[in-house]
């Protein structure tokens, strides 16, 4: 349900801020695929339902960081900042609810608001500190869904009970190539 009305969100409010004509049907096709994947997984259509469930949430997410970082921010900010933790909470603790760890779910219940708290107030925080760094619209939102996507892994591994060093190291070797990547590819200008 949090994922469609996001998903309803995302294209009454960033819809009007496109301006180019290809950009809105390029964005209206990306939300018809987010609309069928949606569909696929509440109707039990999709295969590797888990897999699908990540890719929804965090394709929501990029576009949810994509119209945060687009709008101004030198006005309420606050009023933005609280809008993208309670989008993120309500995207995690759905995608922490959709979990293949069904069968502990009874015991892990009251963990899925404090993973989706942690998960949500870390990304906001990082969304802050992004839109402090003059590297452009594109590059502050691939920064963000990659923090986004990093943690979500290191809290979904731990929210399972397999996180291991060695899923840390390989989550972090992935943030900085792909972080030194984003700032390569971003021109700094103040």
């Amino acid at each position: 349900f949090f994922s469609f009305l996001a998903l309803i969100s995302l294209v009454v409010f960033l819809l009007p801020l496109l301006k180019s004509p290809a950009l809105g049907a390029f964005f209206l096709l990306v939300a018809t695929i987010i609309f069928y994947i949606i569909l696929g997984l509440k109707n039990l259509f999709l295969v590797y339902r888990m897999t699908w469930n990540y890719l929804l949430v965090l394709s929501l997410l990029y576009l949810i960081f994509i119209l945060f970082f687009l709008i101004d921010k030198s006005s309420h900010f606050i009023v933005q900042s609280i809008i993208l933790c309670a989008a993120g909470f309500l995207l995690f603790k759905e995608f922490f609810t959709n979990s293949e760890d069904t069968d502990n779910f009874n015991d892990k219940k009251s963990l899925v608001k404090v993973y989706a708290g942690v998960a949500s107030l870390m990304m906001v925080e990082c969304a802050w500190a992004i839109s402090l760094l003059p590297i452009g619209l594109l590059n502050s939102a691939n920064l963000a869904i990659l923090f986004t996507f990093i943690l979500s892994d290191i809290l979904y591994r731990n929210y399972l009970g397999n996180l291991s060093r060695k899923l840390i190291l390989a989550d972090l070797t992935i943030f900085v190539l792909i972080g030194i990547l984003i700032f390569a590819t971003s021109k700094l200008t103040i």
